[in-house]
């Protein structure tokens, strides 16, 4: 597997990632806390050579200039995500991984700047880093920098790119919360009953879903109805 998940217990439950860039070298997607990637990167034995930056959200970027300092990693992300960005990446872009190669996708609307990254192994999707885009039966409010109509365009079209197989690696858990969402608004959902039992008795954190399951559970994710997904974004924001 190309990607490792770290939960940092942050008030926000962030969740951080390591992406195996190969000869031991790593990239961090949106580090928060420096010293739980310090503590992985010895553990593992790895490198750290590049920042990976989903957005510019402070929550995503506190401990980029620390672990810059530290190991003298490069700043990857999108021009508008931080103030020293030594990469810029674009959509399309595709990066070199130990397993394969991450394809970089702009995903606006959550913040302008938001980047999601596919990975691929054999030419086949396996995982895709989606951060604040898509969550586990969810997706990201438009709160703070977004905007609702370019984000519903977002989601249909990610909803349309990513197979079913693909594991999603979200930004935060928030899963319990969502599921409870998807069941008061659709409170015959039998999938999201199921599911809820599952991450109730197993534990959120941690807990992972792909797009077959998500596609089953995830409000967002099961209408191609711009409104519907607006009126759906408005209701989470007052849930």
């Amino acid at each position: 597997m190309n990607v490792h998940q770290i939960y940092t217990d942050s008030p926000l439950r962030n969740y951080n990632y390591i992406v195996e860039m190969g000869n031991a070298e790593v990239a961090v997607v949106d580090p928060i806390y420096p010293e739980l990637i310090n503590e992985w990167l010895a553990t593992n034995e790895r490198q750290l050579a590049v920042v990976l930056l989903s957005h510019g959200h402070y929550d995503h970027v506190a401990g980029v200039e620390a672990l810059v300092k530290e190991h003298g990693a490069q700043v990857w992300g999108h021009k508008d995500s931080f103030k020293n960005v030594d990469r810029i990446l674009v959509d399309g872009e595709k990066i070199p991984t130990s397993l394969g190669e991450l394809e970089v996708i702009e995903t606006p609307g959550h913040t302008m700047d938001h980047l999601c990254f596919l990975l691929f192994e054999s030419g086949k999707q396996v995982e895709i880093i989606t951060m604040d885009t898509i969550f586990n039966a969810g997706i990201g409010n438009c709160k703070n920098g977004g905007n609702l109509e370019v984000f519903v365009d977002t989601i249909l079209a990610l909803n349309e790119r990513v197979e079913d197989q693909v594991i999603l690696w979200p930004g935060h858990d928030y899963i319990i919360n969502n599921l409870n969402f998807t069941l008061a608004n659709d409170p015959d959902n039998e999938a999201a009953k199921e599911l809820l039992e599952r991450v109730q008795s197993e534990g959120s954190i941690g807990f992972q879903t792909n797009f077959e399951i998500e596609r089953r559970v995830n409000l967002f994710l099961m209408t191609n109805d711009k409104e519907r997904i607006k009126d759906l974004r408005h209701k989470r924001d007052n849930w």
